[in-house]
């Protein structure tokens, strides 16, 4: 009996970064992940368990967390797919289920970005496409989103992945062989790049040779980046002080004049209360009184 030596890829880690992905392979340890990641994690299932059952509403959910694979001479790929989503109601289209919870903040990125800055996820999505496409008639795939923080969902369905299936197969094989060489796959660090800031074997292979600091340089450093956090608290303290100020001065001139024009004058701040109307080619302008507060202390520094 043969036993299968080849490596087995996660589908839903295939679409990192081929550097990292060639470390796992060479038995780089990684950096610990935070603990707030497995919380997260277990958070993220209790919220994809919810979404089913309201998508149930309107689709047949089978299939949830079967096991699919891709296999290739140098590899295998595995991957647990969220489930097939079957129309109650008309066509009875299937389409492959994927379904992902996010962060505040990450929900922001996805909805500005999409799969462009989410590069796994579309990989992912299409190596399941790949390996069930055939097998079981999906018309499509129906993708859903959803902000843990607000709840929103974003749910929509796509008729082809959103990524080319082969290019991650390219990458994989070029990964197999800078490994039987023994060697890290090639490539650079970008410090602007949120997966290479998040990446556990960033220390390890991207970053191994560290600059060598001073005890006074590093000194400096770390006081510089105190002046960083310390400055950025103060800018978000000074903001809201100065929107508070500006509340406490409008609520005054809507206290005194509700619907007529008012001004008033007070240790240099000039703060006026007016009607304004929306015209047709005024944006985001709502018809109704606004106050104006105008510093002249300020406008006399500037002069």
């Amino acid at each position: 009996m043969t036993t299968d030596t080849r490596p087995v890829f996660r589908m839903s880690g295939a679409g990192k970064c081929p550097r990292a992905l060639s470390a796992e392979r060479l038995g780089y340890i990684p950096t610990s992940a935070p603990s707030w990641l497995e919380t997260a994690a277990n958070e993220g299932k209790l919220h994809e368990n919810w979404i089913v059952s309201q998508l149930q509403k309107d689709y047949i959910i089978s299939e949830s967390q079967i096991e699919v694979e891709l296999d290739y001479p140098q590899f295998q790929l595995v991957g647990h797919i969220d489930g097939i989503a079957i129309e109650r109601e008309g066509t009875n289209k299937a389409y492959l289920l994927e379904i992902k919870t996010m962060s505040q903040f990450e929900f922001q990125r996805w909805m500005k970005e999409a799969f462009l800055g989410f590069p796994t996820y579309a990989d992912q999505i299409a190596l399941y496409w790949q390996a069930l496409k055939k097998d079981m008639g999906l018309k499509g795939i129906l993708y859903v989103v959803k902000n843990r923080s607000s709840g929103y969902i974003q749910q929509f369905t796509m008729t082809q992945p959103p990524s080319d299936y082969n290019l991650v197969i390219s990458k994989l094989i070029a990964v197999e062989r800078a490994v039987t060489e023994d060697k890290l796959y090639e490539a650079d660090f970008d410090p602007s790049s949120i997966e290479c800031k998040r990446c556990n074997f960033r220390d390890q292979i991207c970053l191994a040779e560290k600059e060598q600091l001073t005890k006074a340089t590093e000194k400096a450093l770390i006081e510089a980046t105190e002046q960083v956090r310390q400055g950025r608290l103060l800018k978000t303290q000074g903001i809201a002080l100065e929107e508070e100020g500006k509340t406490t001065l409008s609520n005054h001139c809507e206290a005194v004049s509700p619907d007529k024009k008012y001004f008033f004058d007070i240790d240099d701040i000039h703060a006026v209360r007016f009607h304004v109307k929306a015209t047709s080619f005024t944006v985001n302008k709502k018809e109704g009184w606004q106050t104006r507060i105008t510093d002249l202390r300020k406008v006399e520094e500037n002069e």
